[in-house]
C-alpha cells in the first residue's frame, strides 16, 4: 500500500470526524498538489455533493484543528487551501497504530 493510499484509508477510518467531514478531507487530500488545493467552495461542493454552507463550516473546524491553512481568504471565493502534512501524518499514524494493535 502506498503512503497516499494509507492516508486515504486512515482518513476514511478516522472516527474523530463525521462522515461528511471525512469525505471532505479525503476529497481535499485527493485534489491536493504538494498539499495545496486551488479550488472554490462551489467546485469542491460539486465534487463532494456537500453544500457550500457545510463546506465552510467544516473548513472552519479543520482550520481550528490545525489541519488546514487558508491564506488570503476572501469572503466570496476560496482560492487556496493548504493541508498541514504533520496533521495528516498524525491521522495516518493513529490508523497504523490501531491496525497494528488489532493484529
Amino acid at each position: 500500500m502506498t503512503d497516499k493510499e494509507l492516508i486515504i484509508k486512515a482518513i476514511e477510518n478516522y472516527s474523530f470526524y463525521t462522515i461528511s467531514q471525512r469525505l471532505l478531507l479525503k476529497s481535499l487530500y485527493q485534489l491536493a498538489n504538494d498539499n495545496c488545493i486551488y479550488a472554490s467552495v462551489s467546485e469542491i461542493g460539486k465534487i463532494t455533493k456537500i453544500s457550500r454552507a457545510s463546506i465552510y463550516r467544516i473548513l472552519a473546524i479543520f482550520q481550528k484543528d490545525g489541519l488546514i491553512s487558508i491564506p488570503n481568504k476572501e469572503k466570496s471565493k476560496l482560492n487556496k487551501i493548504i493541508l498541514i502534512s504533520e496533521k495528516l501524518e498524525q491521522i495516518k499514524d493513529n490508523f497504523t497504530n490501531k491496525t497494528n494493535m488489532k493484529l
